[in-house]
């Protein structure tokens, strides 16, 4: 811990140091473009250049992929709010540089490291290629300027890539049962249009990290329990 502050108050130095850079940076971590449609754009790519058949290894592949998405998401904000919670660097130096929002969340693990790692392994494991560009792409562009602005220790990230490579790999060894393929088989020859809004829609999500659902939720869930809050 003591490490870990003590780099908090060095990247603080930094940032004081060259305001410009700070702000570049700062920018480039909020637009979605490079922190998630990039990867999302990469993953697309890979398929392509694989493609895609209505059979049952790729049907396979498309289910894993949801599965594996959704379940870093859950399992990221699971971690989030179960675990001992851990204050932001920006929170322990009182630096206004992020959201109050994402100041008041547990900072360990990061749910973007959690899902950025999820999708970099699976264009690995369709294009290795690809997949190796789409990890330093994760690493260098949405996750290092995140350490850099002070969203998140450096442990954070490292545990959140750690765990997106674990939920990846347990996924791959879970069996798929037979009525999920057939049902996303019979889905995807007869409701092609239907198939295709589903596919964009998750993209979206994926490259927005889950946010606009992630809001609705959590103010579907706070109405139920007669809570307010502020949006």
């Amino acid at each position: 811990m003591l490490v870990e502050y003590t780099l908090a108050l060095m990247m603080n130095d930094v940032r004081e140091a060259a305001p410009s850079v700070a702000a570049f940076i700062r920018m480039l971590s909020g637009n979605q473009l490079f922190k998630g449609a990039i990867l999302c754009a990469l993953l697309v790519a890979a398929i392509s250049r694989t493609g895609l058949k209505n059979n049952r290894a790729d049907n396979v592949f498309i289910i894993r992929s949801v599965t594996a998405i959704f379940t870093s998401i859950f399992t990221a904000r699971l971690l989030q709010l179960f675990l001992p919670h851990r204050d932001r660097p920006v929170k322990l130096l009182s630096d206004a540089g992020i959201s109050e929002f994402r100041i008041m969340d547990s900072s360990f693990p990061s749910d973007h490291a959690v899902l950025m790692t999820t999708i970099a392994c699976i264009i690995f494991a369709r294009d290795r290629t690809i997949g190796i560009f789409a990890a330093v792409w994760a690493g260098l562009i949405i996750l290092f300027p995140r350490i850099y602005l002070g969203v998140h220790h450096p442990t954070d990230i490292i545990g959140g890539i750690l765990l997106g490579m674990l939920v990846w790999y347990v996924v791959r060894l879970l069996p798929m049962p037979t009525i999920s393929t057939t049902f996303l088989e019979t889905l995807r020859s007869k409701h092609a249009a239907l198939c295709a809004f589903l596919g964009f829609l998750f993209l979206f999500l994926m490259a927005t990290n889950f946010d606009g659902l992630r809001m609705l939720a959590s103010y579907l869930l706070l109405s139920i329990l007669g809570l307010n809050m502020d949006l």
